[in-house]
């Protein structure tokens, strides 16, 4: 096997044990993602282009270890754009595990055995777990996250000479990867993964890695304030999402007055007692980094401290005129072509129980009505589709990103524009989410104000495995099955046969078709071949004749020029 396939297979299996990973730089330690000084222009130029999940070459501090991931089409993804790449893991509660370095360096002094040694002769030993032991000397102990505590990255400090932390925010090299020495890292052969369970860590350690009073202190200080979205007024809450959705859909040319005038008008309600200062800031430099996506190759890029520096200021001025605020009964003119956004008070568009895709479609408008966002008609003309020609099963709304942070409790990342499909037949059995960006010119650049990770535009509520999205009732013998939903779109407009669409390839290879009518599986025409793509394509195809019994054929389709299938 292939060196390539080699890691490509180890991540995968490592992903499959709920372990985030990322791929590195072949023998550096170093994440992609980030930028060096060996990346040369053409290499960067390269990936902005290649039309990739993982979002451009990113400043430092927002790549690797940030965008790790459990998703295996990622996985696949990054292994076929960086071949036989080493394998990051991600360490922390969402990967499940922390771990103990022992590093063994002479030249510096360090011996974290020796400094175990001394635990030992104190009666403070470690349990049996899974060790990785490192080509430089050195040997990783893997413990289970420990359930209410924080294990924080840590250098000596904590536990002495030559033992280090990889907590929250850190990450390791997983076997097989190279070290810069040439050799490679390996499990102990009689710790392997297969050999013990990963333990839970002593008392004694997780008492030495728990933070003093000083530094909870400082942390407790240092951490931002978490806000209610419900406390905001309709007014308030309506006003923050027009501001971030008008910056994040601001082109180059326009960006930094859109950006200045957003931060000053939001700050006249923080001056006003309206919206507190730390939640307008967040929210608005998340809008601000989905701004930075549409940059002038020839003006360069945004920089992570020109945009905070431009949010602060603005906010801290506008802070300084507070606005009049209305009636807490008044309505006020909505100025975008669409709907007002929904607010907390009004419409929770979470999913809190079985109900809760129906609660959405309710939300939703037809494309053909006037209060349908005008960048769902934009998506929709894209892919050759008139709004007044699309099916009943399609609706328009302005919608809330809903997310789940690290510690389970839901947030609320800005408001989009949202095509929302039903799936199902006679009735709504869930519905697929595609948010847009505000011109309907490409899916929306969600990310977590928090861990800096890019979330999915498109998203499933409801939808349970073999359901499909019916863009054409039943006619005739022929029956086509769209992966994804744009595809579906394209495939209803270029012709007359009934197209039900699927949200993923995978779903291809699982829903339910009805026998003896022949079959076409649509799919865009990527521009370069994406690893795994034909082997699920030949899954889809074969459980499309076994359940149909009839011919199955491969479509493949161009995207709209411009467009990122």
């Amino acid at each position: 096997m292939a060196t390539g396939d080699i890691m490509l297979t180890m991540a995968l299996a490592y992903a499959d044990r709920g372990w985030r990973v990322f791929p590195l730089r072949r023998g550096t330690k170093k994440p992609f993602g980030e930028i060096y000084p060996d990346d040369a222009p053409d290499e960067a130029e390269r990936k902005r282009r290649s039309g990739n999940v993982w979002p451009d070459v990113r400043p430092r501090g927002q790549g690797g270890v940030h965008r790790a991931t459990t998703d295996a089409a990622l996985v696949r993804d990054w292994w076929w754009r960086w071949p036989g790449s080493d394998i990051g893991l991600a360490t922390g509660p969402d990967s499940g595990v922390w771990v103990l370095d022992a590093d063994l360096d002479a030249a510096k002094g360090k011996d974290g055995f020796a400094t175990l040694a001394d635990y030992a002769a104190q009666g403070l030993g470690l349990p049996p777990t899974v060790q990785q032991i490192t080509p430089s000397g050195g040997r990783h102990w893997l413990f289970r996250w420990p359930s209410g505590q924080e294990v924080a990255n840590s250098s000596e400090k904590r536990l002495g000479n030559g033992l280090d932390v990889r907590g929250l925010g850190g990450y390791i090299v997983l076997p097989p990867s190279r070290h810069p020495t040439g050799k490679c890292y390996a499990w102990d052969p009689g710790a392997g993964l297969d050999q013990v369970a990963i333990a839970d860590a002593p008392a004694w350690l997780l008492a030495k890695l728990a933070p003093d009073a000083e530094e909870a202190a400082e942390t407790r200080a240092a951490a931002p304030r978490a806000y209610d979205p419900g406390l905001l007024t309709p007014y308030a809450r309506r006003a923050l999402d027009e501001e971030c959705a008008r910056v994040a859909a601001a082109m180059p040319g326009n960006q930094n007055t859109t950006l200045n005038e957003a931060a000053f008008s939001l700050g006249t309600l923080v001056g006003a007692g309206a919206i507190p200062e730390g939640y307008a800031h967040q929210h608005l430099l998340v809008a601000a980094t989905a701004m930075a996506a549409h940059y002038d190759p020839k003006r360069g890029r945004w920089k992570p401290d020109q945009l905070e520096r431009v949010v602060r200021d603005g906010i801290r001025a506008g802070a300084a005129h507070p606005r009049t605020l209305p009636e807490p009964r008044s309505r006020q003119p909505d100025r975008r072509d669409g709907p007002r956004p929904p607010h907390r008070q009004e419409v929770d568009q979470r999913p809190r129980q079985a109900s809760g895709a129906v609660q959405i479609w309710a939300r939703g408008v037809p494309l053909s009505s006037p209060a349908c966002p005008n960048a769902v008609r934009v998506y929709v003309e894209a892919m050759g589709l008139a709004p007044d020609q699309a099916p009943p099963t399609l609706r328009g709304a302005w919608l809330d990103y809903w997310h789940k942070d690290d510690a389970g409790k839901t947030q609320v990342i800005g408001c989009h524009p949202c095509l929302i499909a039903a799936g199902g037949g006679g009735r709504v059995e869930g519905v697929a989410l595609t948010y847009l960006n505000g011109d309907g010119t490409g899916r929306a650049v969600v990310i977590d104000p928090v861990t800096g990770e890019i979330l999915p535009a498109r998203r499933p509520v409801g939808i349970a495995r073999g359901v499909s999205i019916r863009l054409a009732a039943l006619s005739g013998e022929r029956l086509i099955i769209a992966a994804p939903l744009d595809a579906g779109l394209m495939a209803l407009a270029a012709g007359s046969q009934p197209v039900w669409a699927v949200g993923t390839l995978e779903a291809a290879a699982s829903v339910m078709v009805p026998t003896g009518m022949d079959i076409t599986l649509a799919l865009w025409r990527l521009t370069r071949p994406r690893m795994g793509r034909d082997g699920l394509i030949a899954q889809a195809v074969a459980h499309l004749h076994r359940t149909s019994r009839r011919e199955v054929r491969v479509a493949l389709l161009d995207p709209p020029k411009g467009w990122r299938p």
